[in-house]
């Protein structure tokens, strides 16, 4: 009975996905190798390996192809934590506490006199500075390559302490059972400051400006200038188990859910279709381009990320639309692999019109929908894009409701005006030309409310309007001259009752009835509160 109720867990969190979490397009990760023990920490130099376990340390020098023990030294061979300076190598174990040494002789001594505690929980190394965290005196500090210690500890509430990061701003990160917390800078006089509680928080990552922890009830990001807030691409409390970041791209393990990859900490894939559920340790290479994964069983698995390999979100939600009306939206595009991409939106149906429908790498498309064509209802429409990194099939989501009426109002000599409810503050009051008794407008507010576009010729002293067909009107452009009474529409002659000027700070000011008829709407006046209504319909 066990059984058949745990599963159906792990598919309920994997479709607690919201808009920005997708299930990605990864083939299954392939065992790089085998180990006896579950893999504990990764260390990767050129072609070294080095593999921790929690029953000893491997080094493999042929990229991978063969692996030996390196234990000679070690009292305890569960290993919590591998990093280098120079050529000297910290280990990090649960029972014998930290050692160091290097691979040419294969020999480590214990550090026990400088970092008392049995128990490493992670070794951070920054130039020439190395970072320990323990689960029983708290966090130490080397700035020195090793040779002198202090421990930081003051303003913790507990010494349990299980991560540490330093950022490229100088910002420092610890992690503990108890929270996450901030100092400025590290000395023996340190004290940190709480800016995450209420959590235990496993691993730390960072990337884009933001610090990334990993606790047991979710992912968190944020830096102390902006809080921290909860990362929540998968719903309730997932337990995460490992994070990672090669400086491009973040990895994040869950317990129970798989991998996922983000390259700009706000949208995530999974990347191993939830093939590997129990990861403990993630090492991305940027010289091998690919992600190594070790996991409680042994296998130190492979996702091979040397091709490009494009991800994106599914579906594309829009507001309503009215009838006859054009929307802007975009679309974010993703290269999860290390190699360039490159693609381009296939034959997308007249009415969805893009900037560009080329894309590279990490990149967003731009596009407009044109409803003039469209009937009221839902639409899904499927767009197929296609690069050297696969195709993926994107659906635009909207729904165009019936036309309704819009509404102008102005006030000759106020510069306040509405459009249905809406108030609007005009670069310009409407008034009337004495000569003619004609009431003239802004050009641009007027003509940019009716959904059209404004063209200035400053040599000939020209204003060209343009508006595409509509729903219910057809395609119109007017030409008008500053100080001319000729005008044209669609090529045409039209006689005017008042020129079009300019006034100052530099406002072009046409005939109201003019225009707006030239639009298909209707003007009312209303002499008693010199009140111009003008009904549109798009």
């Amino acid at each position: 009975m066990k059984r058949y109720l745990k599963l159906p867990l792990v598919y309920f969190l994997l479709f607690l996905l919201v808009v920005n979490g997708k299930v990605g397009a990864f083939s299954n990760p392939s065992v790089f190798y085998k180990f006896p023990d579950a893999v504990t920490a990764i260390f990767i130099e050129g072609n070294d390996f080095i593999v921790g376990t929690d029953y000893g340390l491997y080094q493999s020098q042929d990229g991978g192809k063969n692996f030996n023990k390196r234990n000679t030294g070690l009292n305890d061979l569960y290993i919590t934590g591998i990093s280098k300076i120079g050529n000297t190598l910290f280990v990090g174990t649960r029972g014998g506490g930290l050692y160091s040494g290097n691979l040419d002789n294969g020999n480590w001594n214990s550090m026990k006199e400088k970092v008392d505690c049995p128990s490493i929980t992670s070794i951070f190394v920054k130039e020439h500075s190395i970072f320990v965290t323990s689960s029983c005196t708290g966090f130490h500090a080397s700035l020195d390559e090793g040779n002198k210690w202090f421990e930081v500890n003051g303003g913790l509430p507990t010494l349990r302490t299980t991560a540490y990061i330093k950022t490229p701003d100088g910002g420092n990160y610890l992690g503990t059972e108890e929270g996450l917390f901030y100092a400025g800078d590290i000395n023996e006089t340190t004290r940190w400051t709480s800016v995450l509680s209420d959590c235990s928080v496993n691993s730390l990552a960072y990337l884009e400006g933001l610090v990334f922890v990993g606790t047991d009830r979710g992912l968190f990001k944020g830096n102390k200038g902006r809080g921290f807030e909860k990362v929540g691409f998968i719903g309730g409390n997932p337990f995460v188990s490992t994070l990672s970041s090669d400086g491009t791209r973040l990895f994040v393990g869950f317990k129970d859910v798989g991998i996922y990859e983000s390259t700009d900490g706000k949208n995530f894939f999974e990347i191993t279709n939830g093939s590997i559920l129990s990861p403990i340790s993630l090492s991305p290479s940027l010289v091998l381009k690919g992600l190594f994964i070790g996991d409680s069983n042994g296998n130190l698995f492979l996702i091979d990320l040397s091709k490009p390999l494009l991800e994106c979100s599914n579906e594309v939600e829009m507001e309503i639309i009215s009838q006859g009306e054009k929307r802007g939206g975009s679309l974010s595009l993703f290269n999860l692999g290390y190699s360039n991409l490159s693609g381009t939106v296939i034959n997308p149906p007249a009415f969805v019109k893009f900037a560009t429908p080329n894309f590279s790498n990490n990149d967003t498309l731009y596009f407009t929908i044109d409803t003039t064509s469209l009937t009221p209802g839902p639409y899904s429409i499927p767009l197929k894009l296609s690069s050297n990194g696969g195709t993926k099939n994107v659906y635009l989501k909207f729904n165009v409701a019936a036309a309704t009426s819009k509404k102008i109002i102005l006030t000759v000599d106020s510069k306040t005006a509405y459009i249905n409810t809406g108030k609007i503050e005009l670069d310009a009051a409407p008034f009337i030309d004495k000569s003619s008794g004609r009431t003239l407008v802004p050009v641009r507010f007027i003509s940019e409310t009716f959904g059209a576009s404004i063209e200035w010729d400053a040599a000939s002293r020209k204003v060209t309007i343009r508006r595409d067909k509509t729903a219910h009107n057809p395609t119109v452009a007017i030409e008008l001259w500053i100080g001319k009474s000729v005008a044209k529409v669609n090529s045409k002659d039209v006689i005017l009752d008042v020129a079009p000027v300019i006034i100052p700070p530099g406002r072009t000011m046409v005939p109201l009835r003019f225009i707006s008829e030239g639009f298909g709407s209707n003007v009312d006046w209303d002499a008693v509160n010199r009140k111009i209504t003008i009904t549109y319909l798009p």
